[in-house]
């Protein structure tokens, strides 16, 4: 039982998106069947007292999420549903709904991390609800601020706990391929294997699972490429290019050098952390899309971390710097070469959050210039400029910019060390 009574009281609907698709969203959940779910749930704990507020919900890029309360004992659950494609940023298939499903049972089978029960499901599009859903237990806790606007006082006691997630999530069994991971129940026991490669790029169908980080990379960033020439925005295929040229230099062997690939969270970063007002962790949530992947992605900050602040567009520096000296600590007493920490504090842990920028560069997005600026910074030393980047893309993949291709190293427009 979960002692919540006021669980679901911050949820905002649909306030954070944009008109368009919040009114999609509305329309969405209007044609649900709730008492489907309603008889679900109550079928699986053998019960008669499960209800749904069907107008109080929270949603995301890829679901919408219902409370369901069982007044008898006071247990929640929480409905998962499926948002349609015309709401996704990203499609979500029947096999990501299956991998998050077997991630978490590979996760509670491995670890002691706190991640979400899952109770009972039904992924057929065409089911009675409308929509592929999951239920889920509902995790005690609450939402902090993104980690670098903490207050000082508790700064320290929240990165350990975010940092111990890391560690421990770092040290669950590795995979031989990069891909999304499924599950094989059996009357004794259950098998787990990676399927297909999913990557962040709208309308991309599954991939087939890579066996080495340089594989992965060359697939992710020539995808990346290949959407953008699509799409003609000669700056964001300057932008591809250079993503892809980075990737030489974000690569470290000599501190990954053991074989297997980690498992790593799609968006680790404090709106899927829940913690407890003793500022302990309470619940890791939102697996969707976790898969394997090279072991310089488990290596990043979190995103908020990794952003930069406004107006002065610099880091978090005393933060960062917290974070990894949290980090060290706990991987040390696992690890004396702390090759996480290595990583996340050297050029080439800068240079890879900065790549993973093309996660947001959609069809509809602005180019983020002050990362560009800096990863041209780091990856030329002040030679050359971000024009001067456009003309090495346009002339080595044949494209033509508004006045094309010249010389390279004539400009330093834009460029800001």
């Amino acid at each position: 039982m979960v002692d919540m009574p006021n669980f679901g009281d911050y949820w905002t609907g649909t306030d954070r998106h944009h008109p368009k698709i919040a009114a999609v969203i509305k329309d969405f959940t209007s044609t649900l069947n709730f008492q489907s779910l309603v008889d679900h749930a109550n079928s699986i704990r053998g019960r008669t007292d499960c209800s749904i507020d069907a107008h109080r919900f929270q949603c995301g890029k890829d679901h919408v999420i219902f409370a369901m309360n069982f007044s008898g004992d006071g247990a929640i659950w929480i409905a998962r549903i499926s948002l349609p494609p015309s709401a996704m940023e990203f499609n979500i298939g029947i096999e990501e709904m299956k991998s998050e499903i077997a991630t978490i049972r590979f996760i509670r089978a491995n670890s002691t991390i706190p991640v979400p029960d899952v109770y009972g499901y039904n992924l057929e599009q065409d089911n009675q609800c409308g929509a592929p859903y999951v239920f889920f237990k509902a995790l005690p806790g609450r939402i902090l601020k993104p980690l670098p606007l903490l207050e000082d006082e508790i700064k320290p006691r929240v990165y350990q706990q975010v940092v111990s997630i890391i560690v421990q999530i770092s040290q669950l069994p590795p995979w031989s391929q990069i891909g999304l991971i499924q599950d094989t129940p059996t009357s004794s026991t259950t098998s787990f294997t990676i399927s297909n490669m999913i990557l962040p790029i709208p309308n991309l169908a599954n991939l087939p699972a890579p066996s080495s980080a340089h594989s992965y990379f060359d697939i992710a960033m020539d995808k990346f490429l290949e959407r953008k020439r699509e799409e003609g925005n000669l700056d964001k295929i300057a932008v591809a290019w250079l993503y892809r040229k980075a990737i030489s230099r974000c690569l470290s062997p000599e501190l990954f050098s053991d074989p297997g690939f980690p498992l790593c969270h799609a968006d680790f970063s404090n709106c899927n952390l829940l913690f407890d007002d003793d500022y302990n962790i309470t619940g890791v949530i939102d697996w969707t899309w976790a898969q394997s992947r090279p072991w310089e992605l488990l290596a990043c900050f979190p995103h908020e971390l990794s952003d930069k602040q406004w107006p002065t567009m610099s880091l978090y520096k005393e933060s960062r710097s917290l974070f990894l000296e949290k980090l060290e600590e706990e991987e040390k007493q696992g690890d004396p070469d702390i090759p996480l920490t290595r990583y996340m504090g050297s050029v080439a842990g800068r240079i890879m959050e900065l790549v993973q920028d093309y996660q947001a560069i959609t069809d509809r997005d602005w180019i983020p210039m002050e990362n560009i600026y800096e990863l041209v910074a780091l990856l030329y030393h002040g030679t050359v400029g971000w024009e001067d980047i456009k003309r090495m893309a346009w002339v080595d993949l044949g494209v033509s910019g508004n006045n094309g291709p010249s010389e390279f190293g004539t400009s330093r427009d834009g460029f800001n060390p």
